[in-house]
């Protein structure tokens, strides 16, 4: 079957359009950061100057020195480079038994515990004993005198 140009189907240019919007919708590109990826390098200033492209990050590992820089540029050639530095430090892994807490090395012998106990009951003991005393040494020692009210 032909395929014919029915002018009456689509809209004309010049007549007004009913019911029909025409939306001209452009898709943003979004602009993302892209990674280079890692690149060994002797040091620091080898990475601070090395040449990163418009909207590139690219990550370095020092080889003389526990370090990683990441040096990242912008989508405008106006835009400064920035330049991070990172640390590399090295963790034991953790294994389950070293994450559960040691019950051993937080407990004593019961003659220990009994021993501790006296010794703290001879200190309370001390202490009340020079309160007592401190507390007697700053009572009034003067008597009042009896007969002699002149009032």
């Amino acid at each position: 079957m032909p395929n014919f140009f029915n002018p009456y189907q689509y809209p004309q240019y010049g007549y007004p359009m009913q019911n029909q919007q025409v939306q001209n919708v452009q898709p943003q590109p979004q602009q993302q950061i892209q990674s280079g990826g890692f690149l060994q390098v002797p040091n620091e200033e080898y990475a601070r100057n090395y040449p990163v492209a418009l909207g590139n990050s690219v990550t370095f590992k020092d080889e003389s020195a526990p370090y990683i820089y990441t040096k990242t540029m912008g989508f405008s050639q106006l835009d400064n480079p920035t330049f991070d530095k990172y640390r590399l430090v090295k963790e034991e892994p953790k294994s389950a038994q070293s994450e559960l807490p040691k019950e051993e090395s937080d407990t004593i012998s019961y003659d220990e515990l009994k021993a501790e106990i006296e010794n703290t009951k001879r200190e309370i003991r001390d202490i009340r004993r020079r309160v007592e005393n401190l507390t007697d040494r700053s009572k009034p020692k003067f008597k009042k005198e009896e007969g002699n009210d002149t009032d």
